[in-house]
């Protein structure tokens, strides 16, 4: 299988031993900036390389005076066929562990952009970067409990976001951000235009700062959660909390279960719907000592989503539960 590098070519810059990218093209929608280019660190995202703002005459002037290089990564051919992976045509981006700063504008008006991964260092976001991109709805932080560069994010990025942070390739931390927007109403007696905040995001936003996450906020913060949001993102901010629980108090935790036995059916249609094991058993987890009644239904909502692996999980666990009461009954006689 051909790697989605071999697939790419980019027009950079040498600078003072290092590489800055001006242009990716390729034949994909996910865009992958190689470590190095010409031998020299990718270490910056020049201002505009993602967007169609990007003054295509100084690309090409910048090539014929020799400042700018035009490289595939791998060989030196450019693949037939690819157009400049920009705009619309952006959907996922990664940034290796080299690059340091991402330019001004990069990727401005990418409406499409949906996922980025990069490294959870300090990375210098530049101003208006995500200007114009209203679907980025998922980041992948290769490092845990580094807040810089995220902040940066947050600060821009007002819609929903799921936040994994990785170690190893494996998600260890996964952080739901609600979405919230600003609003002006004019208070007309006072002669003033007054700003008022909606949903609960930017409360979460205002956890994570430059030494990274606090954790003991973000939790408390769920009772403004479940007052402002959908139920589908409250089902995946607590569901992502119970699968990684990095901080997690017991308070906590029992506020997470005790919201999902409240909406139990709503919860156990979500996961089956998922088709995510993880979060039915912690369903079941959730369920503990209550009534067999909720794993039961949680097997028959399992049976008609057609998710055959979670009905028979749980009705291996309800076997388990009635042959351990058996034992016990066996014992006392």
């Amino acid at each position: 299988m051909v790697s989605n590098l071999q697939l790419q070519s980019f027009i950079y810059e040498k600078k003072e031993g290092s590489a800055a990218v001006w242009r990716c093209f390729s034949n994909e929608e996910r865009a992958e900036i190689p470590e190095m280019l010409g031998g020299l660190p990718v270490t910056e995202l020049a201002p505009y390389a993602f967007s169609e703002h990007l003054d295509e005459h100084k690309l090409r002037k910048g090539l014929c005076q020799g400042r700018l290089f035009f490289t595939q990564a791998g060989t030196e051919d450019r693949k037939e066929g690819q157009e400049a992976l920009k705009g619309g045509k952006l959907k996922e981006i990664h940034l290796p562990d080299t690059v340091k700063k991402v330019g001004r504008y990069c990727f401005y008006n990418c409406e499409n952009l949906e996922q980025i991964e990069f490294a959870g260092g300090k990375l210098d976001w530049g101003s208006g970067v995500f200007t114009g991109c209203h679907r980025i709805s998922r980041l992948k932080v290769r490092q845990s409990g580094e807040g810089l560069s995220l902040r940066e994010i947050l600060e821009e990025v007002r819609e929903e976001l799921r936040v994994d942070f990785e170690e190893k390739g494996q998600v260890v931390l996964r952080l739901v951000f609600p979405e919230f927007y600003e609003e002006g109403v004019e208070n007309t007696p006072a002669r003033i235009l007054e700003n008022h905040v909606h949903g609960s995001g930017i409360l979460y936003r205002n956890c994570v700062g430059v030494k990274g996450v606090d954790f003991r906020r973000y939790d408390r913060l769920f009772p403004h959660a479940r007052a402002q949001e959908p139920e589908q993102v409250l089902f995946e901010l607590v569901l992502g909390r119970l699968k990684y629980p990095k901080e997690l108090g017991e308070e906590g935790k029992r506020q997470y279960q005790d919201f999902l036995l409240e909406k139990w059916e709503r919860a156990c249609a979500y996961a089956v719907v998922s088709r995510d094991m993880e979060a039915v058993k912690i369903l079941a987890d959730a369920a503990g000592k209550k009534d067999r009644g909720f794993l039961e239904k949680l097997s028959h909502k399992a049976a008609a989503g057609n998710f055959p692996e979670a009905a028979g999980w749980c009705m291996n666990r309800l076997a388990g539960k009635e042959e351990g009461r058996r034992g016990r009954r066996r014992l006392e006689l």
